[in-house]
């Protein structure tokens, strides 16, 4: 019953998703960076472990590589060239890399292998979970407390942090480099080079881990100033984090089954998501630009990327940069 309801949802969805897009509505805004690895964390507890253990226990196991997956289609965003998360949000991305994952990784999947399909179910949240929010959630959000995307965006990020635990995400990145570039190239982007990738990457990483040092007063500021925000930004349906979950555990499942042989294809519907200017991306830029952090890169011969926890390096750089950060 519940999955025949989840169906439901999804279908509802991606008709609005079409309606939108051939009215020529364009939606602004997406779930921040935390919200997705939320997003993904609860879409992963909502599949049966029963009818899809293999799957689960990778959703579980790579927890990491899901979480980065999750945040990976806004790597751009801080750049010149924000084109390419535009494409990254879109299902023609998805579907390209699970074709990609189908023929070019058959079971049994090595562990290298393991990682770079959990990254995918990651990239899969990203691109089901966003749609609900902004087109259901952000409205509401916005009407009732008279606040804008981009600090809708900032607290339900900061909120999702301090109050649901999520204070250390990602504690080591990844990026499976190769199978990213032989993605954008197959879309049509040969220009994407793995160094832009990391370092888009490690600003996503900087900008997550830069939530913390907005500190608990400004935590209290947006509990104050978005109180009915707060209260919804999780249950509210539709459109709160557990709904986008909802949808992005079925979609997750199947693009399980389409890589498995078992579904012949994946949905098709696409609304390309364009995203106001994120500020918490822009901190973890400008920590890094700085010099004030550093975040350790490893290359391995498979061509993924692992990053460890920043580290600062200049402390007054470090204190200028997050003390002239504003909401």
């Amino acid at each position: 019953m519940k999955g025949n309801l989840i169906k439901l949802k999804l279908v509802c969805l991606i008709l609005v998703m079409a309606t939108t897009f051939f009215c020529g509505v364009r939606p602004a805004g997406s779930i921040g960076q935390t919200g997705h690895l939320v997003v993904a964390e609860i879409a992963s507890m909502d599949i049966n472990e029963t009818d899809y253990p293999d799957l689960v226990k990778i959703l579980n196991t790579f927890e990491s590589e899901r979480g980065c997956g999750s945040v990976f289609p806004d790597w751009a965003w801080a750049s010149l060239h924000q084109q390419y998360s535009e494409i990254a949000h879109t299902v023609e991305f998805q579907q390209a890399w699970a074709d990609y994952v189908k023929v070019n990784f058959p079971p049994l999947y090595t562990m290298s292998k393991k990682r770079e399909i959990g990254f995918l179910m990651g990239i899969t949240s990203h691109t089901f979970g966003d749609p609900p929010w902004h087109m259901f959630f952000l409205p509401e959000a916005e009407a009732h407390d008279n606040a804008d995307h981009g600090l809708t965006e900032i607290g339900t990020d900061i909120f999702a942090n301090w109050e649901l635990g999520k204070r250390q995400e990602v504690t080591h990145g990844y990026l499976p480099a190769t199978t990213a570039v032989n993605i954008y190239s197959i879309m049509g982007y040969p220009e994407v080079t793995e160094s832009m990738l990391v370092k888009g990457m490690m600003e996503l990483q900087a900008a997550i881990w830069a939530e913390k040092l907005v500190g608990y007063q400004g935590y209290l500021n947006l509990v104050r100033r978005m109180p009915w925000t707060d209260d919804n930004y999780v249950i509210y349906s539709p459109g709160g984090f557990e709904y986008d979950a909802e949808v992005s555990a079925l979609e997750m499942v199947n693009t399980w089954n389409y890589i498995q042989g078992d579904l012949d294809q994946l949905l098709p519907a696409d609304v390309p998501v364009f995203m106001e200017k994120n500020i918490l991306i822009e901190l973890g830029k400008k920590l890094i630009e700085s010099g004030a952090i550093e975040i350790p890169v490893h290359r391995t011969e498979q061509g993924e990327y692992f990053f460890g926890e920043p580290m600062i390096l200049d402390r007054k750089s470090f204190e200028s940069v997050v003390w002239g950060f504003e909401f």
